[in-house]
């Protein structure tokens, strides 16, 4: 998804790390957004796993929140050597970090992100939770302390959407809504990630890739890949029926469900905002490989192989349909039929 490494211009430093550089008012919104995080984790732990492991969590956020808001920063301007940072601490011992490679973080944080998921699916759920708050918290203070070219930081902080994905739709107590609303709270989440993400970003609505030019073509295309995607993956995981009937109204309430919260949810995240973030550092075809591999992980919670495959496959799918045409409403379209299809069309047709 990206191109190989480039020479480090103008370093900057995220916007995250603005009240280190004396703006008050950004530093004082990524200090709530960790706070959130931090108290939606302890709370998801304290309520469905294990009271003392969140009493034991709460104590070591706390003591890490005091630590990060009392250590003052300074990051000399006069290296070492051209690839070194000097870190001073606010305790006056000098810290020497190399300047670690932009390509090599950002692989690393996909591989944390897998680990995250992979231990969420298959080990341990709260592990899962607490290592993906532990993983945003870890990303942002990286890219607040150190410099970075601008690309590594929006793909950094692009990417981080992922653990507080993870984190958001299973530490909250959904469980206290009903059943055919549950699914439209937690990707309405997911959506509010995203529009925060596009406001600190700077974005417009119009960047976002929603355009009306071949609009029918467009449309068509997605509405075909989507009817075939769904009936393939139904055969994959074997969906069961969620209703002891063919139901015209649930069949409606379902493709508005798919189509405006879960295709557009995951979509505006993964291709438009993570996948554009991948090709400008790694390049076109490597940018969307990446973006569809980590598709097909965040889909892990299924536990089949088969469909960790079909999900990277749609995925690649999904990708060149929204970098060849320019247009986020196509892929849209194909994500909120093929789910419709997978969950309100096949369980009734084969059953």
């Amino acid at each position: 998804m990206e191109i190989p490494m480039r020479t480090i211009s103008e370093p900057v430093i995220s916007p995250m790390s603005k009240q280190i550089n004396g703006n008050p008012v950004e530093g004082h919104m990524a200090l709530t957004l960790v706070v959130i995080l931090a108290a939606s984790a302890c709370g998801g732990v304290f309520a469905f796993y294990s009271k003392l492991g969140a009493i034991i969590l709460s104590v070591a956020l706390f003591l890490l929140l005091y630590l990060a808001i009392n250590i003052k920063f300074s990051i000399e301007k006069t290296f070492v050597s051209p690839v070194q940072v000097v870190l001073r601490g606010g305790y006056g011992f000098p810290l020497q970090m190399p300047y670690k490679n932009g390509h090599i973080f950002i692989l690393s944080i996909l591989a944390a992100i897998t680990t995250c998921e992979w231990i969420f699916a298959f080990r341990n759920v709260a592990l899962g939770i607490v290592l993906s708050l532990v993983l945003a918290i870890l990303v942002y203070f990286i890219v607040s302390v150190f410099k970075w070219d601008q690309e590594f930081v929006n793909a950094s902080e692009s990417l981080t959407l992922i653990p507080l994905y993870i984190l958001f739709t299973s530490s909250l107590p959904w469980f206290f809504l009903a059943t055919e609303v549950r699914l439209p709270a937690v990707y309405s989440i997911i959506i509010a990630l995203c529009a925060w993400h596009i406001y600190q970003r700077g974005l417009q609505l119009k960047d976002l890739g929603f355009k009306r030019e071949n609009l029918l073509p467009v449309l068509l295309l997605g509405v075909v890949l989507g009817v075939q995607v769904g009936m393939i993956e139904f055969f994959v995981i074997n969906v069961e029926p969620m209703y002891p009937g063919f139901s015209v109204v649930y069949l409606l309430r379902d493709f508005f469900y798919m189509l405006l919260f879960v295709g557009l949810a995951e979509e505006v995240l993964f291709r438009r905002i993570i996948q554009r973030d991948l090709i400008k550092i790694f390049g076109y075809h490597e940018g969307i490989f990446l973006q569809a591999a980590l598709f097909g992980v965040m889909h892990l919670t299924w536990r089949s192989n088969l469909e960790l495959f079909f999900t990277f496959t749609v995925g690649l799918v999904l990708g060149y349909f929204y970098e060849r045409t320019g247009n986020l409403t196509g892929p849209v379209v194909m994500h909120g039929v093929g789910n419709t299809m997978l969950v309100a069309v096949m369980p009734y047709i084969v059953s």
